[in-house]
Parts: C-alpha cells; sequence; structure tokens
C-alpha cells in the first residue's frame, strides 16, 4: 500500500468513526466498511502508541515549565508572575486551537493537547491565586479547573484528558469532603463529561477508548457514591450501592448495551462485570454483622460536622438509584429476561432489612433475622444460579453460583470464629470444595460440550 492509500484508508476510518458516532451507521455496519477497507498493521499499531506518547510528551512538558518558572519565582514583580502563570495557557490554547483546525495530526495532536491544557490550566490557577494571596486548598483549586477544562474535554475527545478529568473530579470530591465541605457539584459535573459515552452507547461502540471511558465512569462512581453523601442518616450507603449495582448489572444485559467480550473475559462487559462484582461483593459484606449497626432515623446526625440542609440529596441519590433499579428489574422480568434476576433484587433485601432494623432501633432479635436474611439470599441466588446454568448449558453460570455457595459456607463455617479453629480441618474442607469443583466441572463439560462453556452472566 502507497503512501497516499495509506492516508486515504485513514481518511476513511475517521469518517467511519464519525458516522457512527453521528448515527448515521450503525455499529455493525461501520465493522463491516472498516473490514472492506482495513488499515495496513503498521499504522493500525501506532496510532494508539502515537496517542500515548504524545500524551506522556505533553506532560512531561508541562510540569518542565512548571519546575522552570518555579526556579526564581520569588525573584519575579507581580505583573510579570502574571503573565508567566497564563503564558502556558496561553500556548495550550495555541496548540489546541491548531489540533481543531488541522486534522493532519489527528488524535495524537489531540490527546497531547489536552493534556498539556488541563496542566497549564491548574498551574495558571493555582499561580495566580499563589499571586493574590486566595485563601483555599485543592478542593478550592480543582473545581474551577474542572469546569473550565470541560469544553476542551469535549472539543478534542481525549481519552488522556478523560483520564485526567476523572481523576480530579475523584480527589476533589475527596478533599471537598475532608475539608469540612460538600461535594454536591459532583452530581454535575459527573454528568456533564458522559455525553460521549452516551454517543458511543447508542452507536454500540466497542473501541477500547468507549470501554475505557466506562470503566473510569464505573470507578469513579464506586469511590463517589460514598464519599459525596452527607451521611446525615447512617448506614443510607447500604440502600445507595445495592441500588447502584443491581442498576448497572441489569443495564449491562440490556439489548441495546451490545457489551461482548475482547481480548480479556469481562473487560468488554463493563456492566455487566462491575455489577456483578459489586454485587456479590456487597452480599458477603452485609452478611455481617457490622454494617447493620447503629443505622436507620434513630441515629440522624445533626452536629456541625454534617449539613443537615443538603440530606435532600442523599435521599435523591438513593430515590433514583433504588426506582431505576425496581423499574429495570421489573421490565426485565415482565420482557422475560431470567439472567440475572435473583442477584439484582439486592436492593429489596437491603431496603427491607435497612427499614426493619432501623424500626426496631437495632434490637439484637432484629440484627439476627437481618443476618439470616441475607444469608438465605445469597444461598438462593447461589443455588438458582446453578439450576439456571444446569438448564441452560452454562457451564460459566453454574460456576458462578457454585462459587457463592462454596465461599457462603466457607465463610459461615470454616472461618467462623469459634467453628472450626483446627488447620488440619480447613485444609480438608478447602481440598474438599476445590475437588468437588473440578469434579462438577468435568462431569458437566462433558454433559454440556463446548456449547456450554460460555457465560450468559
Amino acid at each position: 500500500m502507497t503512501h497516499m492509500e495509506r492516508k486515504a484508508t485513514e481518511w476513511l476510518h475517521g469518517r467511519i468513526s464519525l458516522w457512527q458516532n453521528e448515527g448515521i451507521v450503525d455499529g455493525e455496519t461501520a465493522e463491516r466498511l472498516r473490514a472492506r477497507h482495513p488499515l495496513p498493521p503498521r499504522a493500525q499499531s501506532l496510532r494508539p502508541a502515537t496517542a500515548s506518547i504524545a500524551a506522556l510528551g505533553a506532560a512531561f512538558v508541562g510540569f518542565g515549565l512548571i519546575l522552570i518558572f518555579a526556579w526564581n519565582w520569588k525573584d519575579f514583580s507581580k505583573p510579570t508572575r502574571l503573565a508567566i502563570s497564563l503564558t502556558p495557557l496561553a500556548a495550550s490554547l495555541a496548540i489546541l486551537a491548531w489540533s481543531t483546525l488541522s486534522r493532519r495530526h489527528g488524535k495524537a495532536l489531540a490527546e497531547s493537547a489536552a493534556v498539556f491544557n488541563s496542566l497549564a490550566l491548574a498551574a495558571a490557577l493555582a499561580l495566580i491565586g499563589q499571586v493574590y494571596q486566595v485563601p483555599g486548598g485543592i478542593d478550592t483549586l480543582l473545581l474551577p479547573t474542572l469546569v473550565l477544562f470541560l469544553p476542551v474535554l469535549h472539543l478534542t475527545g481525549s481519552l488522556a484528558g478523560f483520564v485526567i478529568y476523572m481523576v480530579a473530579l475523584v480527589v476533589w470530591a475527596c478533599a471537598a469532603q475532608i475539608a469540612g465541605g460538600n461535594a454536591t457539584f459532583f452530581w454535575v459535573l459527573l454528568p456533564a463529561a458522559l455525553p460521549p459515552i452516551v454517543v458511543g452507547y447508542r452507536a454500540k461502540s466497542r473501541e477500547p477508548s468507549h470501554l475505557a471511558r466506562i470503566w473510569l465512569t464505573l470507578l469513579a462512581l464506586s469511590i463517589c457514591l460514598g464519599v459525596c453523601l452527607e451521611k446525615i442518616m447512617p448506614g443510607l450507603w447500604i440502600v445507595v450501592y445495592s441500588s447502584f449495582f443491581a442498576l448497572v448489572y441489569l443495564a449491562g444485559h440490556w439489548p441495546a448495551s451490545s457489551e461482548s467480550d475482547g481480548f480479556l473475559p469481562g473487560v468488554g462487559k463493563p456492566l455487566r462485570t462491575a455489577g456483578l462484582v459489586g454485587l456479590v461483593a456487597l452480599a458477603f459484606i452485609l452478611s455481617y454483622s457490622w454494617p447493620w449497626e447503629e443505622i436507620g432515623w434513630e441515629y440522624s446526625r445533626d452536629n456541625y460536622s454534617f449539613d443537615a440542609s443538603l440530606a435532600w440529596v442523599d435521599y435523591a441519590v438513593t430515590g433514583i438509584l433504588f426506582g431505576g433499579a425496581a423499574v429495570l428489574g421489573g421490565i426485565t422480568m415482565i420482557k422475560r429476561r431470567a439472567f440475572g434476576l435473583t442477584l439484582s433484587l439486592l436492593p429489596l433485601v437491603a431496603a427491607g432489612s435497612y427499614v426493619v432494623l432501623s424500626a426496631l432501633d437495632g434490637e439484637s432479635t432484629g440484627l439476627a433475622v437481618v443476618n439470616a436474611a441475607v444469608n438465605l439470599f445469597i444461598l438462593h441466588a447461589g443455588v438458582l444460579l446453578i439450576v439456571s446454568g444446569a438448564r441452560r448449558r452454562l457451564l460459566g453460570e453454574v460456576n458462578l453460583g457454585a462459587f457463592i455457595v462454596a465461599l457462603l459456607l466457607l465463610l459461615r463455617f470454616v472461618f467462623s470464629e469459634y467453628f472450626i479453629e483446627s488447620l488440619l480441618a480447613r485444609g480438608i474442607a478447602f481440598v474438599a470444595t476445590g475437588a468437588a469443583f473440578l469434579a462438577m466441572n468435568l462431569i458437566l463439560s462433558r454433559v454440556f460440550g463446548r456449547d456450554g462453556t460460555e457465560s450468559s452472566t
């Protein structure tokens, strides 16, 4: 392939991605067009590497300029300091304009422009704050940086810029709460960065950059859901997280999500994988007593550390997540999409247990009932997964159910405080569990054949 042909093919692939993002062609049509006009191997492998190296180079340049200016910062006058503070920002905006108007360097220039602009913007705000003695900590610096960086993020479509934005958003939320303020603005800043994910989701994109954005968003939400709650009512996080993971899990099974595994199992299914792991982990956490101690309205907080005027945000987030999980679960049940419904019922168990314990003011009888209910729910979910997987000849689903049941039995009996303290007994229990797993897989693999080796969980 000649240089001109390579350039033409790269241009065509860029147009195909644009058409896919604009909804002119669907994901399948776009894949057929790319297969009909494939990129040469060298160009195809170098594009992500070029973009990554360009972003890394921009970061080094940005940090280097900051260190150079800091070398003799005290010797400059205020006007000179102000000019120096704004110079990298002006340069980054010039590069940004060049990358937007000139498409010759493509993604690599866009990535480096976004990274350089984010660093220059943060440095300019920090230096101006230092020159004019503006009070505040890192939360005061990051909030305007995030707001001002949003247009650049959408203009460039930079994945590196998206990573920087999400990391800065999580750091800001944590810093704002630690400083005694609140992170309510998180619920505005996060959705403001999600239009590229929505576009990719509607186009059923399977691009690595699209999957990376989803994973980063899920990670940020998993951290900040708990951080951003004002926590006026103790224990509300139980309902919030169970509803969140159930909603994510169900959304991953919806046909519009078009999730499919790539080179590593689970990576191509961010919603299903994150929701499943979250539900299983949270269910086992809730099977212990400590999450249920001193929760509910009887222990509402009203001291200076908690802003009671923002309690409505907690209740709104809880209602939206719980209602969304209930509606999506109901639609799934009506349409008879039986996958994962048992695990996605965790919000009902969590919310019911929360109300019961709150009404009983944490009495030991209520706590025992809740512990029994959660453990029975886990056992029920595991057994149903085994039965459902066996009926549908899905070995992965059977394995998941067996893993849940085995882990529950090990945690409740083998690792209980006073039940089996002998290392020999615990070793025998592990060997027996592993042998049962191997025997079950061997038998079912022969019964199911090759068609039963893929999980739809």
